[in-house]
Parts: structure tokens; sequence; C-alpha cells
């Protein structure tokens, strides 16, 4: 694994706040996940960063010098944003800045963002929920589509405007030539016996949403497979793993996605805002913008269409038909 500024900055935040517990709070993350994330970093850099103790957590005389330079890393990146963001409000036209996590609602920022603003678009896809508030709360993002998963909510900055966009489920992909795939919804509990393939990277609760709703369905779910990429999936699906699936993903050829019943795995869908960004002002028209698109992907999705028509009354606020 590489050392990447994140892990930097998950440093800095254990070593200030004297815990785990207090750093996942002040990161907005569940701390079990922290824990596993704080583990492969003293991995990948050969030792431990902190001694831990029936207190909280002291650095190790290799992590104060570890600390030191991560500060130093750290600060000298503020200042180089400080000052492109200096030379950038002083643009003729600011160019506007979008991110998001996975999914339909992510791919509509940049049509919203073009018809309601005026300035040039460039946009950012992260599947870390934490990277994409902090680029909100730093001014690195003027907008981005976050997510949360049951018994995970997000903690934002009172600085964020934010809007429920919608409640998704999360499908299941199973080859297309297994009998399975001929139903028209499974039941959790059927899948018990597969074995199943995973995103990796996950600071929102998904993994433990996940293993928390196989565990209602009464079986620990056998994860097997991590993936970074959702090409890799297909040859995992095929050889009979069970994979998830956003309902608005597309899916790739020898798959089938397949709705659950009771939606036991579900995600809701957020926008978060600057206050002062160009959506601010004009929140409703761009809203409306995202949903027309987030409509017309649900009409060609034939397992989410019908899902939707069974199920679109509870599922958004404000999703046209």
């Amino acid at each position: 694994m590489n050392i990447d500024l994140r892990h930097l900055q998950i440093l800095v935040a254990v070593a200030d706040a004297g815990s785990i517990r207090g750093a996942a709070t002040r990161l907005r993350l569940a701390q079990p996940s922290l824990t596993r994330q704080l583990h492969r970093i003293e991995t990948a850099l050969g030792g431990a960063v902190f001694d831990r103790t029936p207190h909280g957590v002291v650095p190790t005389a290799t992590g104060t010098k570890t600390l030191d330079q991560a500060r130093r890393v750290l600060a000298d990146l503020d200042r180089m944003w400080t000052g492109a963001a200096e030379i950038l409000h002083q643009l003729p036209s600011r160019p506007a800045r979008v991110g998001g996590v996975v999914g339909a609602f992510t791919d509509a920022l940049v049509p919203a963002s073009e018809a309601v603003g005026d300035a040039p678009v460039t946009s950012h896809g992260d599947p870390m929920v934490s990277r994409l508030v902090d680029q909100l709360a730093a001014g690195q993002l003027d907008a981005a589509v976050l997510h949360e998963f049951p018994g995970f909510t997000l903690r934002l900055p009172p600085s964020l405007g934010t809007r429920h966009l919608i409640t998704e489920p999360i499908f299941v992909g199973v080859a297309e030539e297994h009998p399975l795939a001929q139903r028209s919804e499974l039941d959790l509990a059927e899948l018990a016996p597969r074995t199943w393939a995973l995103p990796r990277d996950d600071d929102g609760g998904l993994h433990a949403s996940f293993h928390r709703a196989c565990a209602d369905a009464g079986f620990t779910a056998r994860v097997r497979h991590w993936t970074t990429d959702s090409a890799a999936v297909a040859p995992l699906v095929a050889a009979g793993a069970v994979c998830g699936l956003y309902p608005t993903t597309y899916v790739l050829p020898g798959m089938r996605a397949m709705p659950l019943a009771g939606a036991p795995l579900r995600r809701r869908v957020l926008l978060a805002w600057r206050r002062d960004s160009f959506v601010h002002d004009r929140t409703e028209e761009f809203v409306a913008h995202l949903y027309r698109s987030y409509a017309a992907i649900v009409r060609h999705r034939p397992a989410y269409r019908d899902w939707w028509a069974a199920h679109a009354t509870h599922a958004s606020p404000g999703l046209p038909s």
C-alpha cells in the first residue's frame, strides 16, 4: 500500500486526539474502520506509530519522527492550496468543482452544474466519503454526492448545505446462467452458501452494514474477494461469487442484477454543497436536474425500473416518475 495524503491526516488526527475513538469522531469515521486503516498504515510504514495504552495512544519514538514529517507535509500542502485558491479567485470565471461517490447522481453532477452555472466544470470521483467531505470543507469542491449506510450517519460540518436525494436499494450481481438469475428477486438468506466480492475502499459503514444485514438474515458472509474496479467483478461472478451492485450501475455482460426482498441492503444518497458556491442560490433547480438525469437512467435499467415501479413512493422525497 502506498501512503497518501489521507493516511497522513489520519496519523495526525489520532495523535491530536490521543485516542482512536476521539480521532474517529473528528474524522467522521466508524471506529472499527479507522482501527483497520491505522493498522494498514503502520504495516505499510514497517512499524508501529503508536503504542496502545489503557488510556489511549502515545507516539512511539519512530512515530514521533513520522508525525513531525506528516505535519510538515500537510502544512506545505495547506499553503499550496491557499495560494492556488487565491489565484483561482482572481480569474474571471473560476471552475465549478464537483465530485462524489459511485452512482448515477454523481454522473449527473456535471450536466446539472453546466445547466445552472456559467463556469467550466471539473469533476472528481472518490469512493471515500471522508475525503469528499474534507475537500468540501477546504473549498476544493463546491458540491458533492455522498452516501451513508444504516447505523452510520454522516457527521457533516454545519457550514455545508445538505439534501437527501434518495434511499437506494443495493442489488446483488449473480452469473446470468445461474438458476437464481431466473428469479424476480432473492432472499438474502438464500445467498448464505455463496462467496462474496465487495469493494475494498469503505469509510462510510458499507462493510459493517453489509455484515449486519447478513447476520440478521441468519448467516455470516464469506467475503473472499476485495475489489477496486467494477470490471474486476465480472470474472469473479462468472466463477460463482456474488457481488453487491448499486442499482443504476451498468451491468457487465454475463451478469444479472437482482433485487433483494425487503431491501435489507441500502444506502441514503445525499447532496452536500458549500453555502458560498453556485449551488446554494439555485439548489432547487440544481436538484431538479439531478432527479431528471437519475430518472432517465432508471428507465434504462430493467431490474431497477421494475423495482422502482413497486417501491418508488418511499424511496425518494422527490424523484419524478
